[in-house]
């Protein structure tokens, strides 16, 4: 009895043992899955963001000039994988001869690649880093810019400047967004532009800059609200292709005025476009990063 008892409690011993692995196994496959279906869904949602570049209008548009995409394959060199640093980011814009892609080759002011970026999308992380590139600065331009702050920067939060032409950057000491244009070119001073509003920490923007030399306005808009101050000043800045450094990321190539935070995508038109126009590039952005116009 003793004998057929020790076998039983064997019997249960083992079977339980049994159960338990299977159940171990049963876990094991569920995370697994929950994993590589989280892998899936990124990647699927990294089809349909390039998916909806290949057909934005804005490949179509005149006066596109610039286009950096941190979701696209032909912008950049390599294949990064996530924190990487970058050192190029290509101008992707199908209509334009010369690329004026964006390089860094100092390994101190490199930014970082980020898989799951903005929404689910990559982008590049900018703490103290810059991309640059001389291309030539008309007067008459619009940006549209898909960012997102993680704090206030040391010093003003520099999303792009042409280097001594037109400075885009969140003033430190009120958050509100500065536009500087300087005349003559390189010189100090310049008109001075503020929004009509800070722009917040933590949260995903896609910024639209209009400006119109040649009708003495320009236009701002942050996830379609109107942020554009009552009275600009746009008197200087007839840059006349003056070639300058694009920095994207801070004010200066050495990584000066830094943005903390992170850029997904930079158009740029050299042209200022119509209403009908910009409406067409910030549905595309929103549909493509997740950020509804407000």
């Amino acid at each position: 009895m003793i004998h057929k008892k020790n076998k039983y409690y064997k019997s249960i011993s083992a079977f339980s043992l049994i159960e338990l692995s299977i159940v171990i196994l049963i876990i094991g496959l569920l995370v697994a899955g929950v994993t590589k279906g989280g892998q899936l869904y990124n990647k699927i949602n990294l089809v349909s963001a390039r998916s909806v570049t290949k057909g934005s209008a804005a490949n179509y548009m005149k006066g596109l000039f610039l286009w950096y995409d941190a979701t696209s394959t032909e912008g950049f060199n390599n294949e990064y994988s996530d924190n990487d640093a970058v050192d190029h980011w290509n101008n992707i814009n199908p209509q334009q001869k010369q690329q004026y892609n964006l390089s860094q080759p100092d390994n101190q002011y490199k930014p970082t690649y980020l898989k799951d970026g903005i929404n689910g999308l990559p982008a590049l992380y900018f703490n103290g880093d810059a991309l640059y590139e001389s291309v030539p600065l008309d007067a008459s331009y619009s940006i549209f810019v898909v960012f997102y702050r993680d704090e206030n920067g040391p010093s003003q939060d520099g999303i792009l400047s042409f280097n001594g032409g037109i400075h885009i950057e969140i003033n430190q000491a009120n958050e509100h967004l500065r536009m500087l244009h300087r005349s003559p070119i390189g010189d100090s001073g310049g008109n001075n532009n503020f929004s009509n509003s800070p722009v917040a920490i933590n949260k995903n923007y896609i910024m639209t800059y209009v400006r119109d030399f040649e009708n003495q306005d320009l236009g701002l808009w942050f996830n379609d609200v109107d942020y554009a101050p009552a009275s600009p000043a746009v008197t200087l800045g007839d840059f006349n292709q003056d070639f300058r450094d694009l920095t994207i990321g801070a004010g200066y190539v050495n990584g000066a005025r830094p943005l903390v935070g992170k850029i997904g995508e930079v158009i740029i038109f050299d042209n200022a476009l119509k209403q009908k126009e910009i409406d067409a590039i910030e549905s595309y952005l929103s549909q493509k990063w997740s950020i509804d116009l407000e």
